[in-house]
């Protein structure tokens, strides 16, 4: 294959054809000059460049996998993980069998915690025809294997990985021995012991319990052979876990003390011993038992994490304390999930709030203006590991809203001197347990009172309950007051209130009157949009974009509104073109790839290629999710997006599924449109009675609200309801 050659330059020059080339082999030859273009840069270490030349090739030669194969090592190495995704996936569809592709995109979705799909990638890795002739690199790719699935507690998968990966072993020894992966039979043979401690894990996991005895015994044996009384101690604990699910509790205690004089690390360790010792009837020692191990052991933290929650029991103020302690010493999100366990079990608001102040200010270096996660130096790193750790514990535990709210009830306007990030997670929670209004009247309270902290957060309340006179009156008192006139734009803000109710007039003359900045001009482009004045919307988006000198983020900006307004006018082959452009600028915009495929879906044309659409929308948004470490993994707007669309094509039973979460979402909960979607089918599968409750819910929603009035939207659930 002529792919394998590195570059046309590098050959003597082709005798100019007789006939001119057909377009493929044009397109062939033009792809082969991109590609050893985008090598050369990439020997330069100009992964951009490389990257552009690359696509380049790609798009000239798109039946051929070895640009895409570059294109995701490319993508990878510059961050882009949804786009190498998407580009391995297309590249083994036209190799099944590229094992180098298929490994890295194992690695690259199991770094996105995406363990099924990890686990399928590597598998095809693995079972390779082309890697079956190469035993060393197949040993890697199941080592790769094994590792997912022991993080996916995938029990089968794992045992058949350590499996195939002995059977390497014994059956290609040399060839692993004269590859980089090991320099001698004694590290040879140390991975032979793990790889037997790593079969009786996952026998464990399936509960073969006897196998499991004896796995791990032959594994001690290969640890003493090899003189690794680490790794044989480390059997000791695997057989106390047996023992324990055996229920011979001596033995697996008598177990469990030989791995502990290892010192080890983590809290499982010291959870065990404490809960053997209350089987062994033996309670009044587990205080005592885990302070000497954390005298002996100090650089462990998480043994004072299980002496924390083993005092919360009996000593709940001891346990406050040592659990403050430790707060200021680690990031792990296993403690703060503790943490915030124990201070919901104890009813103590207070400390848990202050906690939260104290590690936003650190984390914003002192400034609420300052993004938590700036650039600086690693002790302000871990400070904002820190403060995210505890905020995305708070936020999965299901009874900590009545605490909180409890909480602000007491304090009153000395809530207000808190941090901002701990308002706003404050009137998140209260909006969570339907109690927003307690955080309005005491927000109100403190407006009246002249203090300005609150403003913004009361400004947020009101829009959420959709508020929109209620906004419009602070605005005009608080415009009118000495030194809060500057601090807000108040006729834009005005201008969106009186667009919500339908005050058409009253919001023009307030965004004419909130300036001329880009920005504005965009806002006022909306405002016209939501009173359906499409073209003198599309006549002020036109004029930004011809303007010199736009900026990326103002043109993305302004290409929305104008899909926006030509989707109003019904020119859908315009606003098309639109979001074609936005996408070739940015194939990952989770915003273009939604908005795209719901209009698509609302018009009822091309919805195969609008749940496509929808669907990597989704996953692209989880992917930046879960690797930011968000507690909420799902949008339920995008979810709105996908169950519409399902429901467009007659998925019902998906439709239901999707929309139903998208309903319990932050997000979603709020949004007439999911409500109104979720009764259409509550209605089509027959079940009226949720069909009425749900489009009540959304016109309910839909008044006050601009969406409620654009083609009759909510006049039209109305009827629905009366049907």
């Amino acid at each position: 294959m002529v792919w394998v050659i590195l570059f046309v330059l590098l050959q003597p020059p082709e005798r100019v054809p007789a006939t001119p080339l057909t377009v493929e082999e044009s397109a062939r030859r033009e792809a082969l000059t991109r590609y050893g273009l985008g090598l050369m840069q990439t020997r330069r270490e100009l992964p951009v460049q490389a990257l552009k030349q690359f696509e380049a090739a790609a798009k000239a030669d798109p039946a051929s996998p070895v640009p895409l194969k570059s294109l995701v090592k490319s993508y990878a190495d510059l961050g882009r993980y949804p786009a190498a995704i998407r580009t391995a996936k297309k590249a083994l569809e036209l190799d099944k069998n590229d094992y180098e592709t298929a490994q890295l995109l194992g690695q690259i979705l199991f770094d996105g915690k995406k363990y099924p799909d990890a686990i399928a990638a590597l598998k095809q890795a693995a079972d390779s025809p082309t890697v079956a002739k190469l035993p060393a690199k197949r040993f890697g790719i199941l080592r790769d294997l094994a590792r997912v699935c022991d993080t996916a507690k995938d029990w089968p998968n794992l045992e058949s990985a350590v499996r195939a990966s002995l059977a390497i072993i014994a059956e290609s020894r040399n060839a692993l021995l004269s590859s980089p992966l090991f320099s001698d039979e004694v590290e040879l043979n140390r991975e032979q012991a793990v790889l037997q401690e790593k079969l009786g894990q996952a026998l464990v996991g399936q509960k073969k319990f006897a196998d499991a005895m004896t796995t791990f015994r032959n594994a001690a044996v290969l640890f003493q052979a090899v003189n690794d009384p680490i790794g044989a101690k480390r059997v000791s604990w695997n057989l106390s876990g047996v023992l324990l699910e055996q229920g011979d509790n001596e033995q697996a205690y008598a177990q469990l003390e030989q791995f502990l004089t290892l010192k080890p690390g983590g809290a499982a360790p010291y959870e065990r011993q404490a809960e053997l010792l209350r089987r062994l009837k033996r309670t009044n020692q587990i205080s005592a038992t885990l302070e000497r191990q954390a005298q002996q052991n100090p650089k462990n933290e998480a043994i004072r994490w299980v002496l924390a929650s083993e005092l919360a029991i009996d000593n709940p103020a001891v346990a406050a304390r040592l659990f403050r302690e430790i707060a200021d010493g680690t990031t792990d999100p296993k403690f703060f999930a503790q943490l915030v366990r124990f201070y919901t079990g104890v009813s103590n608001g207070k400390d848990l709030l202050d906690l939260v102040d104290r590690y936003s200010k650190a984390a914003r270096a002192g400034r609420d203006d300052e993004e938590p996660g700036a650039d600086r130096d690693a002790k302000a790193r871990l400070a904002v590991e820190r403060f995210r750790s505890l905020v995305a514990a708070m936020k999965v535990e299901p009874k900590l809203g009545e605490l909180l709210i409890r909480q602000v009830r007491a304090e009153g306007q000395a809530m207000l001197v808190r941090q901002k990030d701990t308002r706003e997670l404050i009137v998140g929670f209260a909006e969570q347990a339907g109690q927003i209004g307690v955080v309005e009247t005491l927000l109100r309270a403190a407006v009246q009172a002249g203090n300005p902290e609150a403003i913004p957060a009361l400004l947020t309340c009101l829009e959420r309950q959709r508020k929109w006179v209620q906004e419009i009156e602070l605005c005009n008192r608080l415009e009118a007051q000495q030194g809060v006139r500057a601090a807000y734009n108040w006729n834009a803000v005005r201008a969106q209130a009186y667009a919500e109710i339908g005050e058409g007039p009253k919001a023009m003359q307030a965004i004419n009157n909130a300036g001329k900045s880009a920005d504005i001009i965009l806002l006022k482009a909306h405002i016209l949009c939501t009173f359906e004045r499409y073209p003198e919307a599309l006549t002020l988006i036109q004029g930004i974009l011809t303007e010199p000198n736009v900026t990326p983020k103002l043109k993305q900006s302004a290409q929305l509104r104008l899909a926006e307004a030509y989707n109003g006018l019904k020119q859908f082959d315009k606003a098309d073109v639109v979001y074609r452009e936005l996408l070739e600028d940015n194939p990952d915009s989770v915003l273009v790839l939604n908005n795209y495929a719901y209009n698509m879906a609302d018009q009822g044309r091309n919805l195969a290629d609008a749940e496509v659409m929808i669907r990597r929308a989704i996953e692209i948004e989880q992917d930046e999710r879960i690797r930011a470490g968000s507690p909420d993994v799902n949008r339920g707007t995008y979810l709105d997006s996908l169950g519409w669309i399902l429901f467009r094509r007659g998925k019902l039973a998906d439709a239901k599924t999707v929309l139903e979460q998208a309903a319990q979402s932050a997000d979603g909960a709020p949004d007439a449109t999911v409500w109104d979607h979720l009764g259409d089918v509550y209605f089509r599968i027959g079940d009226q009675p949720k069909a009425r409750t749900a489009w009540t819910k959304a016109a309910e929603l839909f008044k006050d609200n601009h969406q409620g009035r654009q083609q009759g939207r909510r006049d039209e659930v109305l009827r629905k309801i009366q049907q």
